[in-house]
């Protein structure tokens, strides 16, 4: 079994990678002007797959694959994938978008793109034909953020309920306190009157 190694294009690449380009019908004198975007893979010591990556704001995009070896497509896209994961690690990638048809890139949790969600494609990309696949790296997309917004205001309103229920519980404390109190008071009060006060009353008559 023939060693994919991965590592970053260079000027060198650049009559093996046009060739690859131009197997996939690829705009290759577009793509060759962006040669800082992609990572080559190489087996046998020959160039045989590449890709490149593009950041547009918080969304990346996977473009330019060529593979060159059919036999070893999944492999060199598993290693070229391991490398891009790795790359984005410093970047705030939001939604990663590939338009491909190859079954690699859904069984490593890319989704087919919904007329909705491709209505979420950068400028740049919008309108372009193909099979857009998408993966969400982060929940920043606007349902998500609806949702979070939803459960955070959901929590703050159980937090409130449940202050005031402690509010209710500590006031029912101090008035079941209170009433306790007087009672007791008015208890006191009528020991008093009903038998002290007559006992005082027989030791001092001249009291009024």
């Amino acid at each position: 079994m023939s060693e994919v190694l991965v590592r970053r294009a260079t000027v060198e690449d650049l009559p093996q990678l046009i060739e690859l380009w131009q197997m996939e019908q690829l705009p290759w004198a577009d793509l060759e002007k962006r040669l800082t975007d992609f990572q080559v893979a190489e087996a046998d010591g020959a160039v045989a797959g590449v890709l490149g990556l593009v950041l547009i704001a918080t969304d990346g995009f996977l473009y330019g694959e060529g593979i060159g070896r059919p036999e070893l497509a999944d492999e060199m896209r598993l290693e070229l994938w391991s490398r891009f994961q790795t790359l984005m690690l410093g970047h705030n990638v939001v939604r990663l978008w590939i338009c491909s048809d190859a079954p690699f890139w859904r069984s490593n949790g890319f989704r087919d793109a919904d007329a909705r969600m491709l209505q979420e494609l950068p400028g740049s990309l919008a309108g372009q034909p193909g099979r857009w696949r998408w993966l969400p790296l982060k929940e920043d997309s606007p349902t998500a953020n609806i949702e979070k917004q939803f459960a955070l205001l959901k929590a703050l309103h159980q937090e409130e309920n449940e202050r005031i229920v402690r509010r209710a519980r500590m006031l029912k404390i101090v008035l079941t306190s209170l009433v306790v109190a007087c009672f007791g008071f008015l208890t006191l009060w009528a020991i008093y009157v009903g038998r002290i006060k007559p006992l005082l009353h027989r030791k001092n008559p001249r009291q009024p």
